[in-house]
């Protein structure tokens, strides 16, 4: 059994900004998925985005408001999954929310206030679980992201719509694979945030990894913002360098990040490493990588042994 997935980030989607230079990237990034497909049968089985779909309020000129660049993703993401044969269904593609997803002109001095000066990992804890006022004021930054996931047919991310965090599981090919989406953005809002940033990552991983337990396979997606990293252990541990994806024995972790070289090891005898096209330009951006696992449940066993194979954009 194999199973493929296509790995996203980083859009900035907004026609004002990089609309002169993105139509050209997305076009080659369609060109390419499609020739993966036709010349490696790459066909992800899932699509995970992880952040950063949207370029961020920026005024409120055309194109500039976070609804109108949610609308440009919801179809870019309708041209990658439908450009495969056959198309990938909607109900595969899993999003997490990015700091550029967030609208900052939300974002009021007392909640970060409180964040770096009374902030702790209990505090934290109690407020994302009691889910009241306090939180739901700190939700308000990312409401344009939960409408368009529920304007666009990803009601699956809406399992906990009060805090933005979900757990599914999918089966692939024989294989159980439980997606966790968690927000790691929620108390992002400002520049500089380099080690200022809670999760709550205990109380969202132990929250989501009961309703994994059936599946054999476990993604976690969080997002690391390009302006910092998440404080004080809020993230399951990963070895890999930022932006990749990688395989542990029971449970993998995706994070956003630019993504510019893969190897192709799809065959054996292993073929050239490939370097993926310059798909990472500014001012449009975006990161794309292709993974194809094999995974083999041993008897007996709760572990997997795993062939990771990590196939670039040539």
């Amino acid at each position: 059994m194999t199973v493929t997935w296509l790995h996203l980030s980083d859009l900035h989607a907004c026609q004002a900004r990089t609309g002169w230079d993105a139509h050209r990237i997305v076009k080659d990034l369609l060109k390419d998925l499609k020739h993966m497909q036709d010349r490696h049968g790459l066909r992800p089985d899932l699509i995970f985005f992880t952040g950063d779909a949207a370029f961020g309020n920026v005024g409120s000129g055309p194109g500039e408001k976070l609804a109108e660049q949610f609308g440009e993703v919801a179809g870019f993401l309708e041209k990658v999954r439908t450009v495969f044969e056959p198309e990938v269904p909607r109900e595969n593609i899993f999003l997490v929310p990015g700091n550029h997803d967030v609208a900052r002109d939300l974002v009021t001095p007392d909640q970060t206030e409180w964040l770096d000066s009374k902030a702790n990992a209990d505090r934290v804890a109690d407020l994302i679980s009691a889910g009241g006022v306090q939180w739901r004021r700190y939700m308000e930054r990312l409401e344009e992201y939960r409408k368009f996931l529920e304007a666009n047919g990803y009601s699956h991310l809406l399992t906990d719509p009060l805090r933005l965090a979900y757990c599914v599981i999918r089966e692939v090919n024989g294989l159980s694979i439980g997606v966790a989406g968690l927000n790691s953005v929620w108390s992002s809002g400002r520049d500089g945030e380099k080690g200022k940033l809670w999760m709550g990552g205990r109380f969202q991983i132990g929250r989501l990894e009961p309703g994994l337990e059936d599946a054999k396979l476990r993604m976690r997606l969080p997002t690391i913002p390009s302006t910092g990293s998440v404080r004080r252990k809020t993230l399951t541990s990963n070895n890999a360098s930022r932006g990749a994806s990688t395989s542990t024995c029971t449970a993998t972790s995706i994070k956003g990040g630019l993504m510019p070289t893969w190897t192709a090891t799809r065959a054996s005898p292993r073929p050239p490493a490939m370097t993926a096209r310059i798909l990472v330009r500014r001012p449009a951006t975006i990161s794309c990588g292709f993974t194809s696992m094999t995974p083999k449940v041993r008897s007996g066993s709760e572990s997997i042994d795993e062939r990771v194979q990590a196939v670039g954009v040539p």
